[in-house]
């Protein structure tokens, strides 16, 4: 790959030693202008971006029974607790501010 490069007038390759790896023996002394150019184009060509639409999947049956079920169950709830308050407020306010006048 480096030769592709020095070939291109790319880059300037410094050879360090006679043994070893190719990646051990050969160092990028310089980067010509030509490279520096297409190194700038890549920082400014950005690919578009991608539009995507996400569409949630439709509702099972079973999962739209159990929303329903825990919604009506959980009113239920509250107006059993409800009914118990009311009355004890009923109740207090009878006992104390209704009869003590």
């Amino acid at each position: 790959m480096f030769r592709v490069l020095a070939n291109e007038g790319l880059i300037v390759l410094q050879i360090d030693a006679d043994e070893g790896t190719y990646m051990e023996r050969h160092r990028v002394n310089k980067i010509s202008e030509l490279g520096f150019a297409i190194l700038a184009q890549g920082l400014v060509s950005e690919p578009a971006p991608v539009r995507v639409f996400v569409e949630p999947l439709p509702e099972s049956k079973c999962a739209k029974i159990f929303r329903v079920l825990g919604k009506k169950l959980w009113e239920v709830i509250l107006v059993l607790l409800g009914v118990p308050v009311a009355i004890f407020v009923a109740w207090y306010l009878l006992k104390h501010h209704l009869t003590s006048h």
